[in-house]
């Protein structure tokens, strides 16, 4: 047997080991009861320590080392990497979501708990597998055995293919919008984002490679470029937030006549306390992106699409049913 094949076996038989857990203790049952007003929803607690059970079922870690490990996670793409919050404000922020599901309809927590789970990514692994899990125990099904049917192709090799699409990177776009607008950006007529300030062209990333790697805030300096790969806009909105526009005007430098942020005269004049207010800065907007995420269930009709058409929340349902369109 191949290592190809063996590694499919293995998550097989953890999908049928999470079926058997969730059989055995009428997960199933609860859920149906609480959706009809016959049970009430847990405490945080204990929905935390169910994805803690489900994740290790699924990852076959033992009892005794299951926890929120997503410490220095990074969410890689086919195409790109979605830098997370940090590690202290995930579980936070999953209360945060958890308690705002208790004051949605029962219809829309199977899309904002799975999709909040997902932002935020509390584990190493298997976060995927897991929010699988809890959005098809949230969705109607004629049976018990229809639903687990459906849960073994969703946790199975293909199962992020074969099963709905509950990622909030289905609207990444839309969100960091409403927070960009928050914090000072300008927007063309089509909603495309223009200027933050006096920052218009992004960082100079030409210098990057002749800085000084022997400056002691090098590290620093690299680490936040590594971010701004992924995030230009949040990073952009960092330094100028931290900084204040006469200090990003003095730190640019100008290329073929447009000013573009130096790397080089950041790392000559920031202290530490200026860089760490920058990282401390951006990790603010990573928690404003997913505290987002929840206010368009919370408050659907504050926030739109750009035309105006429909709400977001709207949107982001429909993209997710469309996703499993052939489930």
């Amino acid at each position: 047997m191949s290592g190809t094949e063996g590694a499919v076996e293995n998550r097989e038989a953890r999908a049928e080991k999470v079926i058997d857990l969730l059989r055995r203790t009428h997960v199933f049952e609860f859920v149906q009861n609480v959706k009809a007003g016959k049970e009430s929803m847990p405490d945080f607690e204990t929905f935390k320590n169910f994805l803690q059970r489900i994740n290790g079922v699924a990852r076959n870690i033992p009892r005794s080392r299951r926890s929120f490990d997503g410490e220095d996670v990074q969410l890689k793409g086919f195409v790109d990497t979605v830098n997370l919050p940090r590690q202290e404000d995930k579980e936070p922020l999953l209360k945060e979501v958890y308690e705002a599901a208790q004051h949605i309809s029962k219809e829309d927590v199977k899309y904002l708990l799975p999709a909040a789970l997902n932002a935020v990514h509390l584990f190493a692994d298997g976060n995927g597998r897991t929010s699988r899990v809890l959005h098809l125990l949230l969705r109607d099904h004629p049976s018990e055995e229809e639903c687990l049917s459906k849960m073994r192709t969703a946790l199975s090799e293909d199962g992020r293919f074969d099963s709905f699409d509950v990622s909030p990177g289905l609207i990444h776009n839309e969100i960091e919008s409403i927070v960009m607008h928050k914090h000072g950006w300008t927007f063309d007529a089509e909603g495309g984002p223009l200027s933050l300030g006096p920052i218009q062209s992004g960082i100079a990333t030409i210098e990057i490679r002749t800085l000084d790697r022997t400056h002691p805030h090098a590290e620093l300096a690299q680490e936040i470029l590594d971010l701004y790969k992924e995030d230009v806009r949040y990073v952009l909105t960092a330094l100028r937030e931290t900084l204040g526009d006469e200090k990003v005007i003095n730190l640019s430098s100008n290329y073929i006549n447009v000013p573009r942020v130096s790397p080089k005269k950041l790392l000559e004049n920031l202290s530490e306390k200026e860089w760490i207010n920058v990282f401390d800065a951006f990790y603010q907007f990573k928690k404003e992106h997913v505290e987002y995420l929840i206010r368009i269930f919370t408050e659907p009709e504050k926030y739109k699409v750009a035309d105006g058409s429909q709400t977001l929340r709207d949107y982001f349902i429909e993209r997710i049913e469309c996703s499993g369109s052939k489930v």
